[in-house]
């Protein structure tokens, strides 16, 4: 039965993309993986598939511990640059029933988070054993998603009703009133 639980850990499915890859054929997969620490707080990490499809090291968010007494809300880690310049953070809610559901969130070009994304399996067990580790299923980032409005601003200014943006492309992405023409 133990065992049952521990493959039925939780999977992640692969951010939507124009043109969706598989994430086992993709040098842009990442899972999650997730441990219970001996005072019973779940930890997670990320790792990245390597061009050689082995799996790189965790990278362990400054805040990655799960609180016990969480109950309902969603928590997020602190968030992790991945190669390519993707910025993605776990977040993860208890249920009522102990379980410990996770997803990921992508950073989107305006500086904004994606939508959770929300597996079929995506929960981690209430009795695994502390100090192993379990992998989700690997996903496919999205690797447009930072670059979707031309990478990220090295300056901004802000006038009465509009704000104008210098990206690091050396591009200007103006928003807000433009009744005049002002953006």
């Amino acid at each position: 039965m133990a065992g049952a639980c521990a493959a039925a850990l939780f999977a992640l499915s692969a951010v939507a993309t124009a043109s969706p890859v598989a994430a086992q054929d993709s040098d842009d997969a990442v899972r999650i993986v997730a441990r219970r620490v001996e005072d019973g707080r779940v930890e997670v990490a990320l790792q990245q598939r390597r061009g050689d499809a082995t799996w790189a090291d965790r990278q362990l968010p400054d805040r990655r511990f799960f609180p016990t007494n969480a109950a309902g809300r969603w928590l997020a880690t602190s968030p992790l640059t991945l190669t390519g310049d993707v910025t993605v953070r776990i977040v993860a809610r208890r249920l009522e029933d102990g379980r410990v559901e996770v997803a990921l969130q992508q950073r989107r070009g305006d500086a904004t988070w994606a939508n959770r994304q929300l597996p079929d399996r995506r929960f981690f067990p209430t009795n695994a054993a502390a100090g192993r580790w379990f992998a989700g299923s690997p996903l496919t980032l999205d690797t447009t998603a930072a670059d979707a409005t031309g990478g990220r601003f090295s300056a901004v200014a802000a006038g009465g009703s509009h704000t104008c943006g210098l990206r690091t492309d050396k591009t200007i992405t103006c928003w807000g009133s433009n009744d005049r023409g002002q953006a």
